[in-house]
C-alpha cells in the first residue's frame, strides 16, 4: 500500500480562553487496481490534536479507516478537544503558580539583601562615628598637652628673665600674654571644647 500526504491544514479552537491546535491532513492511499485494470487511489482524512502551535507532536489523532469514517468519531474528537483545553488550562494555572512562587522568592531574597545592606551601612555609620569620637578625643588630649607645655615654657622664660636686669619687661610681658592666650585657645579644658562638642556646638581648635 502506498500513501502520500497531499495537504495539511493547521488551525485552532478556543475554549474559555484556552487554545487547542489541531491539524487536518488528507492523504492518498494506493489500494491496488480497479476493475478496468488501472491503479486505484483512496483519500484518507486524518485529524490530530497537537501539543502546541510550534509542535508537530500529536496528543491524539483520528483517521478514516475501513471500519469508520472520521465523521463518525466527532463526539470522541469533541470530548478529547475539550479535555486538551482543560489540560492546557491546568498547565497554565500551574505555570502561573510557579512563576508567582519564583517571584515571591526573588522578592524575599531582594528584601533580605536590602536588609543586610541597611545593616551594613548602619554598622559602617556607627563605626565611623566612633572613630571620629576617638580621633577627637586624641586631638583634644594632644591639645591639652600642648597647652600645658606652652604654659610651662612661658613660666620657664619668665623665671629666667626675673634674674636678669637686661630683660625687656614690656616686650616679655606682651609675649607671655600672647603665649598664654594661645595656650588657653587650644586647651579644651579652658575653651570648653568638650562641653561644646557634647552640646553640638563644638568648634575645632588648632
Amino acid at each position: 500500500m502506498r500513501q502520500a500526504i497531499e495537504d495539511a491544514v493547521k488551525t485552532s479552537i478556543s475554549f474559555y480562553g484556552q487554545i487547542v491546535w489541531i491539524k487536518l491532513a488528507t492523504s492518498r492511499i494506493g489500494s491496488g487496481a480497479n476493475p478496468k485494470g488501472s491503479a486505484r487511489t483512496d483519500e484518507k482524512l486524518t485529524l490530530g490534536v497537537l501539543d502546541g502551535y510550534n509542535s508537530e507532536r500529536e496528543n491524539h489523532s483520528w483517521s478514516d479507516d475501513s471500519g469508520a469514517k472520521i465523521e463518525s468519531q466527532l463526539s470522541e474528537i469533541a470530548i478529547e478537544t475539550v479535555y486538551q483545553a482543560e489540560l492546557a488550562y491546568r498547565k497554565g494555572v500551574e505555570r502561573r503558580y510557579e512563576l508567582r512562587k519564583k517571584r515571591k522568592a526573588e522578592l524575599e531574597q531582594e528584601l533580605f539583601r536590602r536588609k543586610l545592606e541597611a545593616e551594613r551601612a548602619e554598622n559602617e555609620r556607627i563605626q565611623k562615628l566612633e572613630k571620629e569620637r576617638i580621633d577627637r578625643l586624641l586631638q583634644e588630649a594632644a591639645a591639652f598637652d600642648q597647652a600645658a607645655v606652652i604654659r610651662k615654657y612661658v613660666q620657664a622664660i619668665l623665671n629666667a628673665a626675673a634674674g636678669s636686669a637686661d630683660s625687656p619687661a614690656k616686650k616679655l610681658k606682651a609675649w607671655s600674654e600672647w603665649a598664654l592666650a594661645e595656650a588657653d585657645r587650644i586647651d579644651p579644658s579652658v575653651n570648653e571644647g568638650l562641653l561644646g562638642w557634647m552640646n553640638g556646638t563644638y568648634v575645632s581648635v588648632g
